[in-house]
Order: structure tokens, then C-alpha cells, then sequence
């Protein structure tokens, strides 16, 4: 098969290329589609989001715990720590009565650069929500 490439233009100009590795298998594992990289390790982060959500987006918590559709969205996204995020993650915090040390995915500064200077210059002390994965861990 050849390369899969997507090219991103600026004013009709190639600004950068890049190449996708790609395996899908049939139900027994063959291939049907490959690019041959197909025993590369890959490290798909947080590009997967969406997939990991599939479970609570079909599962019945939306609607039995009445979620807001920001927080089906920061079930399955990065957010940048932002005052609007972490409101969000706190209400859903109290909808399911856990606490934000019970996340199991680590504390790190917002990666929004104003939100993150704002908590260090009122010395607010962070949690995990601010995790940019937290609203994936509620989800799970």
C-alpha cells in the first residue's frame, strides 16, 4: 500500500507533510489495511480519548447522573486546566461523591499558561483535576 500522508497548505503553499502508520485487521487478526509498520510501537497518548470513552458515553451514567454535555466532552479530551474546566470536573466530583485525590492519574499544573501563573501567584494548591486527562478518569 502506498504512504498515507496529509499535507497541510498555507496560502496554496506545503507548509508540512505527515505520515500515518495504519493496521486494521480483519475480526482474526489479518491485515486489511496496512502501511507495513505494523510491529512499530506507537504511543497514541491522548489521541485515543474518544475510544476510551466509548464504554461510559454507552453506559447509562449521562443520563442517570444528569451530566452536562461539557462534561461528556471532558470525558473524552485533553482540557487545559482552565477556571471553566475545573468547575466543571468539581461539579461532577460532587454528582458521583468521590474526591479528586481518588483519580488515579497524577497532578501537574494547568497547561494553560495564565491559569497555571494565576494559581502559583495566589498559592492555590492544585489537585488532580487539573490533570489535563482528569474528565477521563471521572469517566471512568
Amino acid at each position: 500500500m502506498n504512504p498515507i500522508s496529509i499535507s497541510f497548505l498555507r496560502s496554496n503553499i506545503v507548509e508540512s507533510i505527515h505520515f500515518a502508520k495504519v493496521l486494521i485487521t480483519k475480526i482474526d487478526g489479518k491485515p486489511l489495511i496496512t502501511t507495513g509498520n505494523d510491529n512499530d510501537f506507537i504511543y497514541p497518548r491522548s489521541s485515543i480519548k474518544i475510544f476510551q470513552a466509548i464504554p461510559f458515553v454507552t453506559s447509562k451514567a449521562i443520563n442517570t447522573l444528569k451530566l452536562s454535555n461539557k462534561m461528556v466532552a471532558l470525558s473524552c479530551s485533553s482540557h487545559r486546566g482552565e477556571k471553566y474546566h475545573i468547575k466543571e470536573l468539581e461539579k461532577w466530583l460532587k454528582k458521583i461523591n468521590v474526591k479528586a485525590s481518588n483519580l488515579k492519574c497524577g497532578q501537574h499544573y494547568p497547561l494553560n499558561q495564565v491559569a497555571k501563573e494565576k494559581l502559583i501567584s495566589e498559592n492555590i494548591k492544585i489537585n488532580e483535576l487539573y490533570n489535563n486527562c482528569s474528565g477521563k478518569h471521572l469517566a471512568m
